[in-house]
């Protein structure tokens, strides 16, 4: 029985780290599994020219091209984006809540330095989440689970907005959730997950322990999968000494 796969791919280091690397080779060389890519619409030729050929070549999984509109935000996802930064309490959104006291919003910087500081209770993170998802927008994704029926939901960039609306519209469905944090500074630059996904990936040991710290998620939903854009050069066949120093006429 096929199992269909939901990749969100709306952010071009999220192409470049997942796409264009291993990750994507190994899901493709997957039998009896649909890949189901979204990307933005402008750049769906794109996406088609460059993935679809691989899928031909590695004969394992079907891949589907979706292109959508990416980056309109709703007031619901201003307000809760919001939301997300003054509820986690790093130096970065210190510095952040700062120039909103020297841009003399009184009020404005008061609300801010409430709201990290509740925020460091684990019920009112769950709360924030809870009215998210029961407030998000339902239209986004779900023609497309209705279609295509997804077995798991890949988010490799848990903080964009799009990447949201989708993992939200698999919780509705309890559909299973991996996440994964695009760059180092994303959990102390943009707060809160507003969706938490059942298996968080990350890079290394330091953005898991502010993913446990800040984000509330338990170490045994973490998986470190270190840098995936790197491994191209410790896989690569590297020559010996001798061979390198012949091949540039040097003695070795």
């Amino acid at each position: 029985m096929t199992k269909t796969i939901f990749i969100t791919s709306l952010n071009p280091f999220v192409t470049r780290n997942i796409l264009f690397t291993d990750v994507f080779k190994k899901l493709t060389a997957a039998p009896d599994t649909r890949l189901v890519i979204f990307c933005p619409d402008y750049k769906k030729d794109y996406f088609e020219k460059n993935f679809l050929p691989r899928q031909a070549r590695d004969k394992g999984a079907s891949v589907v091209i979706e292109g959508i509109k990416t980056e309109k935000l709703s007031r619901q996802d201003i307000i809760f984006g919001y939301l997300g930064q003054s509820l986690v309490n790093t130096k970065r959104l210190a510095i952040r809540r700062g120039e909103i006291l020297k841009n003399k919003k009184i009020i404005n910087y008061l609300i801010a330095i409430f709201l990290s500081q509740i925020g460091r209770l684990a019920v009112v993170k769950k709360a924030a989440r809870f009215f998210d998802r029961l407030t998000i927008s339902k239209n986004k994704f779900a023609a497309y689970f209705d279609h295509y029926k997804p077995d798991l939901v890949f988010a490799p960039d848990v903080f964009h907005p799009d990447d949201v609306h989708c993992l939200a519209e698999a919780k509705r469905r309890r559909i299973r959730t991996v996440g994964m944090v695009r760059s180092w500074d994303n959990i102390t630059n943009k707060g809160l997950f507003r969706i938490k996904p059942d298996l968080l990936i990350v890079n290394n040991e330091i953005i898991r322990d502010e993913a446990i710290r800040y984000e509330d998620v338990k170490e045994k939903n973490i998986f470190i999968s270190g840098l995936p854009q790197f491994d191209y050069y410790l896989n690569e066949p590297r020559s010996g000494r001798e061979e390198f120093f012949r091949r540039i006429n040097f003695d070795s």
